[in-house]
């Protein structure tokens, strides 16, 4: 039996949260001819936590960048490496190698001893940096850029000039985990919110382009070379390409948002890049509805990178693509403007809070835009999940399956990796919208974003909204889902031996016990939702507020209590008024086995 209590959605247990926060100050002087820069950093760096810092970290990614580093050994041990990362990296000559040098670190005007291991820098600091204080931390650095293998690098496959990512020494997370100074093997990244000026003096005949608030170009006097400026607050990363050839686009929304798209006409055939802009421009303001308000006023569409690739407020893709291959790439790296750029988890250590959330999105604004004809075709399906159901299915049965919670760079495989971030992730979501049902998951969700943008949530802040937005225990669900390879597998089975009457029986044959819709459909042409709960929950969705079946009767029942794997129920008719069954009409439900999800009366 349920007990119904009044939740509060105020606050979301925030009161002790805390972050740190880094501002940057960059100049470098490009040779794009050597593919090196030198610069200098000025980096203010916030201490809001309770703890007094004696040493601080720093990211050097384009250390990895070389044979024998850490991201090349990692990518000989996968079973399945993405892009002959493998080969790409351990037969690459000096030439292309990536290489960060430090020439000077002080802090406060001191100078700091540090050593480099790999991608990461240990700073020594003269002096601790106590709670809520700020240091000011000033490097002066000569980088190698390396030839393009993942993500950022000189001249990728479709001869773009700089796909600059990763690109400066960058201060590492700090959170109430502690350190979280990561060797860069190739996946996922976390960073502390700032605000940032870069200047870039380059050759004059580059285009720039960069996610950024603000861009200014000047000429600089007596020399080949242009000055450009660029700011951006509020923000945990700063990304930027050039190319001599590049055309843009740019087109605003209504309520002001700026697209910009810059490419190479080689690759605009029917001017697939200004559909893509105008089609996102288009479509922005059911996202804002359905998922909160875009955060930033520009966002900028970048021909590099190495496939698709999200930084805040732009993104790289490559542009050897079909008119809905440009348009499915970049709504999934739009949407990580809200889950990552914005919301900002650690996504090394919860890559589905990330990958999973973004997929999501895409597949129901993709699903949105099908249904009004807006760029994609009606789907073949009914279900846009079926797909990504199947692949889950496949993990599962193949005993490859791990386990979601695992850090990214600690997968087994990439497929793994891939399943479990990705697939997974964006089923986790649609499963929730089933417990909690549509209209209040809706709600979660966007509440979520609104309570926790700009900030860095836990798994644990995300289950707490949901919990009292709806509230429901998740708990079971979240454990299940997230440290678990547990399956559910509900079968209908029937009996009609008592007195010619029928008796349904659902069957737990998994693992994992979740709420079950079941339609009833009856000869007449009129049908029943039953709908039944989990004890586990300990308060049920309202099943008005969720998807409708037509003109169905909808009906509670008693909650399933989980030690039993069987739910009897009594519908005191005789089979031949009964047509059709079904678990979970609307396909919701991950189910290892759909095909016993439905009886049939033959």
């Amino acid at each position: 039996m349920f007990v119904f209590l009044i939740v509060s959605e105020s606050s979301f247990g925030q009161q002790t949260y805390w972050q740190q926060k880094a501002d940057y100050q960059i100049a470098i002087d490009f040779n794009a001819e050597n593919k090196t820069y030198s610069g200098t950093s000025s980096i203010v760096y916030t201490n809001h936590s309770p703890d007094t810092l004696y040493h601080v970290y720093f990211h050097l990614f384009y250390n990895a960048f070389q044979p024998n580093s850490l991201m090349d050994i990692r990518s000989q041990q996968l079973p399945d490496v993405e892009m002959e990362l493998n080969k790409r990296l351990s037969l690459m000559p000096d030439k292309e190698k990536g290489k960060v040098d430090i020439w000077y670190l002080s802090m406060n005007g001191d100078p700091v001893s540090f050593h480099i291991d790999g991608t990461i820098m240990t700073a020594l600091l003269p002096e601790a940096i106590l709670p809520g204080d700020s240091a000011i931390f000033k490097i002066e650095f000569f980088i190698k850029i390396p030839k393009i293998v993942r993500r950022a690098g000189y001249d990728n496959d479709e001869e773009i000039d700089f796909s600059m990512a990763q690109w400066y020494p960058k201060i590492c997370m700090y959170d109430n985990e502690g350190w979280h100074a990561n060797q860069y093997l190739g996946r996922e990244f976390y960073s502390n919110f700032g605000d940032y000026q870069v200047d870039i003096l380059i050759d004059s005949s580059y285009i720039l382009a960069a996610g950024a608030d603000i861009t200014e170009t000047y000429p600089v006097p007596g020399t080949p070379k242009n000055l450009w400026r660029f700011k951006s607050d509020q923000v945990i990363d700063f990304a930027w390409a050039a190319d001599k050839n590049f055309k843009n686009y740019s087109i605003k929304t209504e309520d002001g948002t700026n697209i910009r798209m810059f490419y190479m006409e080689a690759f605009n055939q029917d001017g697939i890049w200004q559909k893509t802009g105008n089609a996102i421009a288009q479509i922005l303001p059911y996202i804002n509805e359905r998922f909160g308000h875009f955060p930033y006023k520009n966002y900028t569409i970048i021909q590099a990178g190495d496939g698709g690739m999200e930084y805040p407020k732009c993104t790289f893709i490559t542009g050897e693509r079909s008119l809905g291959s440009l348009l499915g790439v970049t709504l999934h790296e739009l949407m990580h403007s809200w889950f990552q750029a914005s919301v900002a988890t650690n996504e090394n250590k919860y890559s589905w809070m990330d990958e999973g959330f973004v997929s999501f999105a895409t597949t129901e604004i993709k699903q949105y835009m099908a249904e009004n004809n807006i760029i994609f075709g009606r789907n073949e399906c009914d279900f846009p999940y079926e797909q990504q159901q199947e692949d889950y299915r496949f993990i599962v049965k193949s005993g490859f399956e791990e386990i979601m919670n695992t850090p990214a760079d600690l997968f087994h495989s990439s497929t793994a990796y891939y399943k479990a971030a990705y697939t997974k992730g964006e089923l986790f979501l649609k499963q929730l919208e089933y417990i909690i049902g549509k209209k209040l998951f809706d709600q979660a969700l966007k509440t979520y974003f609104e309570s926790w943008k700009f900030k860095h949530p836990s798994p644990a802040d995300f289950q707490k909204v949901m919990e009292k937005s709806s509230g429901m225990e998740l708990d079971w669900f979240f454990h299940f889902w997230l440290n678990t390879t547990m399956y559910t597998d509900i079968e209908i089975a029937v009996d009609t031996s008592t007195e010619g009457l029928f008796h349904l029986y659902l069957m737990n044959k998994g693992n994992i016990l979740m709420p079950v819709d079941l339609l009833v459909e009856y000869e007449e042409g009129v049908s029943t939702l039953f709908y039944i709960p989990v004890d586990l929950m300990q308060w049920p969705k309202n099943p008005e507020e969720d998807i409708h079946y037509g003109q169905s009767m909808t009906f509670t029942m008693e909650p399933w209590s989980w030690p039993y794997v069987t739910y009897v129920i009594e519908l005191g008719m005789k089979s031949d008024e009964i047509k059709k069954i079904t678990v979970d009409p609307a396909k919701r439900m991950v189910d290892l086995k759909p095909e016993n999800n439905v009886w049939i009366n033959k």
